[in-house]
């Protein structure tokens, strides 16, 4: 098992998160990479952005979609990450 921390990001200030997962040895970066993607989008979504993946820059004027979701992930370390607060404000096992 190796444990993945991962940063989401909704464009706004103060609405970051945070989550700390385990996964087997024999997960992938893509998938990793769709995990924080995914969990970036469902973070963005407890305060109310939706994801705009329209490739048209006009359009907000037909709905109000955030581009700026994003998520990452790194190799989780004790001393960079003990002290992150993660979105349930504890370390997670998946």
């Amino acid at each position: 098992m190796k444990r993945i921390f991962f940063r989401y990001r909704t464009g706004y200030f103060g609405e970051d998160g945070a989550d700390c997962l385990e996964f087997d040895d024999g997960t992938t970066d893509d998938e990793l990479s769709n995990e924080a993607y995914n969990g970036a989008i469902k973070h963005a979504s407890r305060y109310g952005h939706d994801l705009c993946d329209c490739d048209d820059d006009e359009c907000d004027a037909i709905h109000e979609g955030n581009h700026n979701i994003e998520g990452s992930w790194e190799v989780y370390g004790p001393k960079k990450h003990d002290l992150c607060d993660c979105d349930d404000g504890r370390k997670r096992i998946k």
